[in-house]
């Protein structure tokens, strides 16, 4: 599956460096974008472990970055469509449409 890397973030390295952390090779991501404008940034990862798709969203001000904020909060293909149809955070990132190609191709797997 082709990852997909928005804004600040072009690649897997971009996440690992940011949030400083060394991701094993069971973490797949499969959407990370990282918004980032007048010292203040804002992340949204969603990655699987297996067959286990995760969620996690950071935030930071000018003091810091996004270093120490890596935790994965399982989710699932439904809560995905579910936020997508009732909820504002995909709205938030600007990857509406990013996400309901990620929703797609995952229910064709």
């Amino acid at each position: 599956m082709e990852n997909i890397y928005l804004d600040e973030f072009t690649c897997r390295e971009d996440v690992e460096r940011e949030f400083d952390v060394k991701l094993d090779d069971e973490c797949e991501i499969l959407l990370a974008i990282y918004t980032y404008g007048d010292y203040c940034g804002d992340a949204m990862v969603i990655g699987r472990r297996g067959k286990t798709l995760f969620m996690m969203e950071a935030s930071h001000c000018s003091c810091y970055g996004l270093e120490g904020q890596w935790r994965e909060d399982e989710t699932s293909l439904e809560a995905l469509k579910y936020m997508l149809e009732n909820g504002k955070i995909f709205d938030r990132f600007g990857v509406v449409q990013a996400i309901t190609n990620l929703i797609n191709r995952l229910g064709g797997e």
